[in-house]
């Protein structure tokens, strides 16, 4: 499979997720990589032969600050 037609499917998966949950990761961007790099690796402890196949960079939403609803609004 090429590159071209593995983000092919990326994106349309993305796109048959149920409406709610697609909501909920609208500010994500989800970027296809062939492989990690050595730093991404050596940060999250994985040593070869095992390899990366996915990851979230940002804040988790358990930590983040909420707005109060009047700011919201705004």
């Amino acid at each position: 499979m090429t590159r071209k037609q593995f983000e092919a499917l990326v994106d349309k998966a993305l796109r048959r997720l149920p409406r709610g949950f697609r909501e909920k990761i609208a500010n994500i961007a989800v970027v296809v990589e062939d492989w990690a790099d050595d730093e991404t690796l050596e940060e999250m402890g994985i040593e070869p032969p095992d390899t990366l196949y996915g990851l979230y960079r940002g804040i988790d939403i358990t930590h983040r600050r909420r707005w109060p609803r009047s700011c919201a609004r705004r």
